[in-house]
């Protein structure tokens, strides 16, 4: 079959092109096509896709074949270069690259997403895919530890007025000290994820462990500050640990609770 009779046959079934995935994601971002080369060029500097390049594109005059290219426009649409490669919102349709022939959209993204392959080097895929969902876990903990870092903060120097906790018990009865606790907690979760990660042989840059370690130093600053305020005493700290018990008694009551029901 030719590859012109091959195209009209996907287009008669509804498969995309390269083209019109990118002119779709192009528009469901209120972008013209300058204003998409704009931001190629913001990001790429060295980057030769014009306006009328992009056009070419995407009315199927200009093939894309060249990675470095499908990682810009990918770029500049902030979508994944697989969102352009193959149609991701039609897994179900064949792919319309004579490179995947024969195979779904969803079957050229496990692909890409190394789901299920075998992988070259010594460490088994599953520890490779493991890798990822701690990392993820990692940056969630290290943005939630930045902003409880400065809700700490805020609240020990007086920007923080005390209607924008009362909804929050646990604030609302020990301030300061809970906030001091929070930062903790996810401290402890971020060293955690960072020993995980060393377990399987990821290279922590000496960059990221100083830029945490400038966070320890920041929350041990807050705290020492709260402290001579009397902000965080002793005395607190025993109601508060008495608290935490009650508060967990009474969860696993309402535990008990729901089993019955």
């Amino acid at each position: 079959m030719s590859t012109q009779k091959m195209t009209e046959n996907q287009e008669e079934i509804g498969v995309s092109s390269f083209g019109t995935r990118l002119q779709r994601y192009r528009k469901a971002l209120n972008l013209s096509g300058e204003e998409l080369a704009d931001k190629i060029q913001t990001n790429f500097k060295s980057s030769t896709l014009s306006r009328s390049i992009i056009a070419n594109i995407e009315n199927g005059r200009r093939k894309v074949t060249k990675l470095d290219e499908i990682v810009q426009l990918a770029k500049g649409l902030s979508i994944s270069p697989l969102a352009l490669i193959c149609d991701l919102e039609q897994p179900l349709l064949p792919s319309d690259n004579p490179v995947f022939r024969g195979m779904t959209n969803y079957s050229v993204s496990r692909l890409f997403l190394v789901k299920d392959l075998e992988f070259p080097t010594a460490k088994p895929l599953d520890n490779l895919i493991g890798i990822y969902s701690v990392f993820n876990r990692y940056l969630t903990y290290r943005l939630s530890l930045l902003r409880a870092m400065r809700e700490f903060d805020d609240f020990v120097s007086g920007k923080i007025e005390e209607e924008s906790y009362s909804h929050d018990e646990e604030r609302s009865l020990f301030g300061a000290l809970a906030y001091n606790n929070t930062c903790e907690t996810y401290l402890a979760e971020v060293k955690d994820l960072y020993d995980q990660l060393e377990k399987v042989n990821v290279i922590i840059p000496g960059e990221e462990r100083e830029r945490f370690h400038r966070v320890e130093l920041r929350i041990k600053n807050i705290r020492k500050t709260a402290k001579d305020k009397k902000l965080i005493t002793p005395e607190l700290q025993e109601q508060y640990n008495q608290w935490e018990r009650d508060f967990g008694s009474r969860y696993e009551e309402s535990l008990d609770d729901e089993d019955t029901f």
